[in-house]
């Protein structure tokens, strides 16, 4: 009766260790981990999908043809494709001064409206706490 005793114990225990073992991928595959990854995947898809696009668009050469650039990956006889990028549109961006006055330009609005939104807020928080050192109170 002992072997078979303790034979049936390490069997028991065994099962135990294989159940303690398979716990953490049961937890994985809960619905905690499906509730979480839900929103990365929105994410990665819709969002992050579309800049890896116009980064691959903007990379390319462009050509007059359907679709009007060239491919990135060029396979041809080997069994590693070849990277076929091109810094040309970037160059030109900032070579030609119109699209760096345009750049220019487009902080103006943004950054006079932060110093008068910074200037009223100060005036406002001085104000408050003048209020409050007086005994006012919030209203």
């Amino acid at each position: 009766m002992g072997p078979s005793l303790s034979g049936r114990a390490s069997v028991v225990t065994i099962m135990k260790n294989k159940q303690k073992m398979s716990s953490p991928f049961k937890s994985l595959l809960s619905g905690r981990l499906a509730v979480i990854a839900i929103p990365y995947v929105w994410l990665l898809l819709f969002f992050l999908l579309p800049f890896i696009f116009v980064l691959k668009i903007s990379l390319a050469e462009p050509i007059m043809a359907i679709p009007p650039y060239t491919s990135l990956l060029d396979w041809g006889d080997s069994w590693f494709p070849s990277v076929q990028a091109s810094l040309e549109s970037y160059l030109f961006l900032f070579s030609d001064s119109l699209y760096i006055k345009a750049y220019l330009s487009s902080l103006k609005l943004p950054s006079f409206q932060q110093s008068l939104l910074s200037s009223l807020d100060i005036q406002l928080h001085t104000a408050w706490q003048e209020r409050q050192r007086v005994g006012g109170g919030y209203c």
